[in-house]
């Protein structure tokens, strides 16, 4: 089953879409990572196309610092 990973800001409610169609797996190891989360928003993971939004990057790729 695939899913979308998403970006949820905590302030105004807006959402964006990192990546779309990964596995659990990669959406997992992309939202537990300490990279992936900050003050200002958390990334979590959805089912596909829970909301339409066009995704940030084109291929899933491990969360690293340089990803900003």
């Amino acid at each position: 089953m695939t899913k979308d990973i998403i970006r949820f800001y905590r302030i105004g409610g807006r959402r964006m879409r990192i990546h779309a169609c990964v596995t659990q797996e990669q959406a997992q190891e992309w939202c537990s990572s300490e990279l992936t989360s900050t003050a200002n928003y958390f990334d979590g993971f959805t089912p596909v196309d829970q909301y339409n939004l066009t995704p940030k990057y084109a291929s899933y790729f491990a969360p690293t610092k340089e990803y900003h």
